[in-house]
């Protein structure tokens, strides 16, 4: 979030504080909104977690399909004579 310091101050000089006040409001203001997280930002470091889980749950469904296939290729060698 981007904190227009300048029209912040005139607001609150307007509001009846005196500008060194007003001033120090809007910097402390904007000194606590540098640390925060955007929408954008969550998105991009949660994106490769996403696309690590989409490969872990392939590989789950290829290892399950192997089993499967190796449990009824000997389900049928027991079928044999």
């Amino acid at each position: 979030m981007t904190v227009d310091t300048l029209t912040m101050t005139r607001q609150l000089v307007a509001a009846g504080f005196d500008r060194q006040r007003a001033e120090a409001v809007a910097d402390a203001l904007q000194a606590a909104n540098r640390d925060l997280v955007t929408k954008d930002d969550l998105d991009r470091a949660v994106a490769p977690l996403a696309t690590r889980a989409s490969l872990y749950r392939a590989l789950w469904l290829q290892t399950g399909a192997i089993v499967a296939t190796v449990a009824g290729i000997l389900a049928i060698a027991a079928r044999l004579p």
